[in-house]
């Protein structure tokens, strides 16, 4: 297979935590196209569950030093440290969100892309090395926890 210039196998591999946490995005975000209102419950667990496949995916890393995507992105320690942190803080908001949700009284689909799409800006800032990278890492992050703080419209608060 060929590879596209400056990427490698190992290269996938050792992003595959970045790549399991955006198809996990991708998927909570279609499940809640085509899910029924009343099985809105089922995207909290996949959520939970994509966390959980993002959280194992980082235990390849668990002891690599190495830099990848052309020197953009290190998996090292550091990296790893904070990822598991992020995934952790990502699964401990979503396990208590659901009766929140309800009690607002709004959708939770996009809720939970915005969860994961800011869990994924916050790694790659941790694992960025190149300032494009810390930025659009920030960036990812940064808008996603914006979107959150205006989720609730009605709600003053």
């Amino acid at each position: 297979m060929n590879m596209p210039d400056g990427l490698s196998g190992s290269d996938f591999y050792y992003l595959l935590p970045e790549i399991v946490l955006t198809a996990g995005a991708l998927l909570v975000v279609i499940l809640d196209a085509l899910l029924p209102k009343r099985l809105d419950r089922v995207l909290s667990w996949v959520t939970l569950g994509v966390l959980a496949a993002c959280g194992l995916s980082l235990l390849a890393t668990d002891g690599v030093s190495a830099t990848v995507a052309r020197g953009l992105v290190a998996v090292d320690g550091f990296a790893f440290f904070f990822n598991i942190l992020f995934v952790l803080a990502a699964a401990l908001t979503v396990a208590m969100s659901p009766r929140y949700l309800t009690v607002e009284g709004v959708s939770p689909g996009a809720y939970y892309f915005l969860i994961l799409t800011a869990t994924l800006g916050m790694m790659v800032m941790a694992a960025g090395i190149d300032l494009v990278t810390l930025f659009i890492g920030l960036e990812t992050m940064a808008v996603s926890f914006y979107i959150l703080t205006g989720y609730i419209r009605p709600n003053r608060r």
